[in-house]
């Protein structure tokens, strides 16, 4: 298996978990309080991992592959890597700031992913877009690297990403 269809597999389980977990968080008071014992131990370090694997799979797109990222890929990228940071500092020295600045990075991240989710519907559509990317840019930030499964883009798993990053920081509990 490539790493494309097993990166795109484990977004695909993420969606399931997402799923699953959001009914199970608000139907269960047993597994709310168990997501928030363990992400109160263990979120800086999941935040983390998905970071660091989002940024090294976008680093193999491009740097290995040669898949040139676009404009709004950039933009993603821009807002995904400092989280690496961020939570390692977190994970190190326990400090709240980190969750913040994550989720305030995060957010912005999601917008950006949502907003190229949704460019890369409407051309799929055979809209033609004449916008911010098609004039900025010499990779257009509609065009479709890598599809599988029938949904899942490269600005789809960024989104999966910045979404668990984000769900598991609001999960976290304030005070410690």
């Amino acid at each position: 298996m490539n790493l494309q269809i097993f990166l795109a597999s484990l977004t695909l389980l993420g969606h399931i978990v997402l799923i699953f977990g959001i009914l199970a968080y608000f139907v269960s008071p047993n597994v709310k309080d168990y997501l928030r014992k363990h992400v109160s131990n263990y979120g800086y370090l999941i935040s983390f991992f998905i970071a660091l694997f989002s940024v090294l799979g976008s680093l193999y797109f491009s740097e290995v592959i040669g898949w040139e990222p676009c404009v709004l890929c950039w933009y993603q990228r821009i807002a995904m890597y400092p989280l690496v940071i961020i939570f390692a500092l977190g994970v190190w020295k326990q400090d709240l700031s980190a969750r913040i600045y994550g989720l305030a990075i995060a957010a912005i991240g999601l917008v950006i992913s949502i907003y190229q989710i949704y460019l890369q519907i409407l051309t799929s559509f055979g809209q033609s877009l004449s916008g911010f990317c098609s004039t900025v840019g010499a990779i257009n930030c509609s065009e479709i690297y890598m599809l599988e499964f029938g949904y899942i883009t490269f600005p789809v798993m960024a989104a999966t990403a910045f979404v668990f990053i984000i769900l598991i920081q609001l999960i976290r509990p304030v005070i410690q």
